[in-house]
């Protein structure tokens, strides 16, 4: 019964729509009839007109223009529109959750990290200049949060390393080129030769062979060129191990670079020079021997005597100083020797930190006033 009512259904629909077409086509040629008087022309240019006007009804939609009153509006509710929101994420200042926590993962030198960078913030940023300009404490708490994340990031990256092949592969490779490239050098130059050379002579030979052969590290060429090599270093450690958020940004990313390359890779690389590590042990031995029990100052051996003498010769910017102080020693010495013994050590403690800010050379001015102030 529903199949004879759809075919019935049908039929209908075939009925009308044969209708409909047959007054389109007529009315099309009706008036196509004013312009052709041929009926046999006319009616099938009637049936592809009405034709092309049904797809194009299929796929196109039409649809009226909606015409909206125009209004001018007022400065004031141009604003409004500009303000921002009390919820707006640029306003939040609640720091995110610490994620270097998990990255370091042990609680012993999470510990000992947050202290040093608390103290290290205290003293070069809070006590110097910040606390003088304001009393708030946002900007160190996000200063502490880039160095955490950093020190986490390069903690995770480490623990990726497999320390027996850098120990007993890759170190053992990278020494043995660079004893590979003095030998050669050395027997270009000639092992006679290099032998009766002094230790600067023989450094600035081969210094000029590795030139020459265009094997010299670029760091090794200037003090300028070292600056460059570490800055470029450093640059690119910091765009890894920085959020993406800092990274991008040159202002922190120049400051970082330019921090981590003057006050802590720079005194590195100059604390691994033999001459300085020599400077340096010379002067704590003879902090450590002028700090030694003494009863009698005339009754040293003369030997003894001689070789003072003779290392104070050797460093005489310490001559007067040194002389100073065993001239106080001798006056006080028969009145109060615990109040000269306490000057003494004084004494050598000024002379010893003199001598340290003398030999370790300062990458900045500003670098200077931060040392003095602390």
């Amino acid at each position: 019964m529903k199949a004879m009512e759809t075919v019935h259904d049908l039929i209908e629909e075939a009925k009308l729509r044969t209708v409909w077409w047959c007054l389109c086509v007529f009315s099309v040629t009706y008036f196509i009839s004013y312009s052709s008087s041929s009926m046999w022309m006319n009616l099938p240019i009637s049936v592809l007109i009405v034709s092309a006007l049904r797809i194009l009804s299929n796929e196109v939609e039409f649809s009226w223009k909606v015409h909206q009153s125009v209004c001018r509006q007022s400065y004031l509710s141009h604003l409004e529109k500009k303000q921002l929101s009390m919820n707006d994420s640029r306003l939040s200042s609640v720091p995110s959750p610490p994620k270097w926590k998990r990255k370091i993962d042990s609680p012993v030198v999470e510990a000992a990290i947050d202290g040093f960078i608390n103290k290290i913030l205290k003293d070069f940023v809070l006590d110097l200049w910040y606390s003088e300009i304001t009393p708030d404490r946002e900007a160190p708490e996000l200063i502490r949060s880039v160095i955490m994340d950093a020190l986490g990031e390069v903690s995770g990256r480490a623990k990726e390393i497999n320390l027996v092949d850098l120990l007993t592969r890759d170190l053992v490779d990278l020494i043995g080129d660079h004893l590979d490239l003095f030998r050669r050098n050395q027997a270009a130059i000639g092992a006679d030769v290099m032998a009766t050379l002094s230790t600067e002579e023989r450094d600035e030979r081969l210094k000029h062979h590795l030139m020459v052969s265009k094997e010299l590290h670029p760091a090794l060429i200037s003090l300028e060129s070292e600056y460059k090599v570490l800055q470029r270093l450093i640059g690119g450690v910091l765009a890894i191990v920085l959020r993406p958020r800092e990274a991008q940004c040159p202002l922190v990313r120049t400051i970082s670079r330019e921090i981590i390359t003057c006050l802590i890779m720079q005194p590195l690389m100059n604390l691994a020079n033999p001459v300085y590590i020599n400077e340096v042990l010379e002067l704590i031995l003879l902090f450590i021997k002028d700090d030694s029990p003494k009863d009698n100052v005339g009754d040293q051996p003369a030997e003894s005597v001689h070789n003072a003498d003779s290392t104070l010769r050797k460093d005489p910017s310490v001559n007067s100083q040194r002389t100073e102080i065993v001239d106080n020693k001798r006056d006080y010495q028969g009145t109060d020797k615990t109040l000269s013994k306490a000057d003494d050590r004084r004494e050598m403690y000024l002379d010893y930190d003199s001598q340290l800010d003398h030999m370790q050379p300062h990458p900045a001015e500003w670098a200077r006033v931060l040392e003095v102030a602390t």
